[in-house]
Formats: structure tokens, C-alpha cells, sequence
């Protein structure tokens, strides 16, 4: 009998997957950062979790409301959450969303990059391999919304 063991990842994101983000101006990216974690879940895991049930824990009340929608004002959280969408459908996957407070998130020590508690539980670190992570934190822009403010002929 095989024994299925958790797993967990945590990261720091490079510049390659947060550059574009920010536009050369915007500071804040907290809600790009919080819409990423279950499009490469998905994109990592993906066989563990074809066919299953999940619960996914968001404590940003913006990406987990941008995720029960399946949209997002932002081009590159939209674009997180359609691939992540398309991978939920080629997976069979069925996602309920909830509201993850810190006390009772056993993912936010991972989020800050504090793996102790999930070592202690015996839990397996994977390596998000950095292709993965800029496929899925910058996804190429559709050709009709390259140039946004381009008036069309």
C-alpha cells in the first residue's frame, strides 16, 4: 500500500515573475502574489489532484473573491486565474474557496517562507521548477490586448 504524503512549497518570486506586474510603477503586488499560489498548484500537483475535491485556503479577501468569479481587474491575476481555470477542467478538479485566517493556515508559514511546522508534520518540500513558475505568473498577452491604449483602425 503506497502512503500519500503532504506537500508544500514556498518561494520567493524572481523579478522574471514579478517585473511585469508591477506596469514600471505599481508597488503594491500582494494580490497578484495571492492569486499565483493555486494556478502553480495546479500546475505542480496536477496529477495528485485530477479527479479530486479540493479546498483551497486564500486569506486575501480580493484573489479569493477573483477566484469564485473566475476573473480579475488585473491583465496578469485574470490570466492566473484562466489558466488555472483550464487546468481545473483538464484535471477534473472541484474547488470550494474559503477564507484561510493566519492562526489556522497551516500554508501561511510557506507563504513566508517558514517551512518549520510543515517539516514537523512530516511533509515533503517541492521544488517549483522556475519555467513553471513565470508560465504560470506571466502568461503572454493575447494579441488584441498588447497595446491596450492603441486606438483601432
Amino acid at each position: 500500500m503506497r502512503v500519500a504524503r503532504d506537500h508544500f512549497f514556498g518561494l520567493r518570486s524572481p523579478k522574471e515573475a514579478t517585473g511585469p506586474w508591477s506596469g514600471g510603477s505599481k508597488q503594491n503586488l500582494v494580490f497578484e502574489a495571492e492569486v499565483l499560489p493555486y494556478t502553480l498548484a495546479l500546475a505542480c500537483w496536477g496529477k495528485t489532484l485530477r479527479g479530486k475535491h479540493v479546498l483551497v485556503f486564500i486569506d486575501n479577501d480580493g484573489a479569493r473573491h477573483s477566484w469564485i468569479r473566475g476573473t480579475a481587474d488585473s491583465f496578469y491575476a485574470r490570466a492566473m486565474i484562466h489558466s488555472g481555470t483550464l487546468l481545473e477542467s483538464e484535471l477534473d478538479v472541484s474547488t470550494y474557496f474559503l477564507q484561510g485566517s493566519d492562526h489556522s493556515n497551516l500554508a501561511d508559514g510557506p507563504s513566508r517562507l517558514d517551512f518549520r511546522l510543515c517539516w514537523q508534520l512530516g511533509a515533503v518540500e517541492t521544488v517549483i521548477d522556475p519555467t513553471v513558475l513565470c508560465r504560470c505568473a506571466v502568461p503572454r498577452r493575447p494579441h488584441h490586448e498588447r497595446h491596450p491604449f492603441r486606438k483601432k483602425k
